[in-house]
């Protein structure tokens, strides 16, 4: 008879557990030197990260047959304390599709993220398939590409920012300590373990460069692994931020890139509106909230920090994934203040409210007055370099 066991993963299986992923998700079409997580992912699935325990797993006779990785980090937004439980590594092997092991993993993934005080919980994939769990497209982020075209008009074509551009390695101490104060400085962030940052930086195979005038850093910025897309960028201010673009460009070896923006990045929202061939807004993740008055209190207070939001007041019961939760909204003078307690209050599913508070469209907005419609979406953002 089989021996089947469903719960966390033990660290004893940590060769078989990359063995595993690693089958799953690579195929012969990967270049050899690329099918593994343990350089696809190094803040997660190096030894001595204990991704084995943090993975919910149905194993047959001692063998992974499915699992989900939990990964739970706090962040802290614009002073609010909260928790991201960050969900990936779906995987069920190839000879036990058709079980319901994903199903049953994702469902213990959900259970440990709520027990853990999760307040949001962030995916990516497919969105009808995580939608049976709770997670809808959601939060915002801003999309600006341009080209050498753009910037030649701009800058001319014998700029020169007299910018050093420095490659950030594993060593690279000076380099890496200026990243994670810049980084720190976010209204919104996850707490980064600096230990650790290289790692973080260089997971999904990116790669980050800083930017020095003289002996000072003054920026940096991350790549993804095809060096056509900005997945992070800081500077020490907004007019170091427009010089260090041609460096950008030029370092990444390509003709156009699109970087990645958060909405509270506002002095860089207009530096690149002001340039690119073009832009547009989408959402950032699968997301599913799971503490609706905790994290919509600390999204609201983000949004008024670079935002004028209309004096209003609006009553919301949502249905939640983890609970029902009755909640009033207020702002005046762009204070906002989140209450307990709901009167004449707009009822909504968990989903509608995923859509109405977070989505970049909602059916749900048309029945709120216009001055508390202006309030939506909320323009909450998690940064690619900080998924798993």
């Amino acid at each position: 008879m089989e021996k089947i066991y469903k719960g966390k993963g033990n660290s004893k299986d940590y060769e078989h557990s990359l063995e595993f992923l690693n089958e799953v998700f690579f195929s012969d079409d990967d270049p050899e030197d690329k099918r593994d997580f343990v350089t696809l992912l190094p803040k997660l699935y190096k030894e001595g990260c204990y991704h084995c325990e943090n993975n919910l797993i149905v194993s047959v006779d001692g063998k992974w047959k499915g699992a989900v990785g939990l990964y739970c980090n706090d962040m802290n937004v614009n002073g609010h304390e909260i928790k991201c439980a960050g969900i990936g590594n779906v995987a069920v092997a190839l000879d036990a599709r058709g079980k319901g092991y994903m199903k049953e993993c994702m469902q213990m993934t959900m259970c440990d993220a709520v027990k853990s005080g999760a307040d949001f919980a962030i995916l990516g994939g497919q969105r009808q398939r995580y939608a049976y769990f709770s997670f809808e497209p959601a939060g915002v982020s801003y999309k600006f590409s341009f080209n050498d075209r753009n910037l030649e008009h701009v800058f001319g074509l014998d700029y020169n920012s007299g910018l050093e551009t420095v490659k950030v390695t594993e060593s690279a101490d000076d380099a890496l300590d200026f990243i994670e104060e810049a980084y720190n400085k976010n209204s919104l962030k996850f707490i980064r373990d600096r230990a650790k940052l290289f790692d973080i930086l260089s997971s999904w195979r990116q790669t980050a460069y800083a930017f020095k005038r003289g002996e000072k850093f003054v920026g940096y910025c991350v790549f993804n692994h095809e060096n056509d897309y900005v997945a992070e960028v800081k500077a020490a201010d907004k007019t170091e931020f427009k010089n260090m673009l041609p460096d950008i460009l030029k370092v990444s070896g390509q003709e156009r890139i699109t970087f990645n923006i958060p909405a509270f990045e506002t002095d860089y929202v207009e530096c690149l509106s002001d340039i690119c061939e073009g832009f547009h807004l989408e959402h950032c993740a699968m997301m599913s909230v799971l503490n609706w008055k905790k994290f919509i209190s600390a999204a609201f207070d983000l949004q008024a920090t670079y935002k004028r939001l209309c004096n209003g007041k609006a009553s919301f019961i949502v249905h939640g994934y983890k609970k029902d939760e009755a909640f009033t909204v207020t702002v005046k003078d762009n204070k906002v203040s989140v209450t307990d307690g709901a009167e004449d209050a707009i009822e909504l599913t968990h989903r509608e409210a995923m859509h109405l508070f977070l989505g970049l469209y909602s059916p749900k907005r048309a029945k709120l007055d216009a001055n508390t419609a202006q309030w939506f979406p909320l323009e909450f953002s998690v940064l690619d370099t900080d998924k798993v």
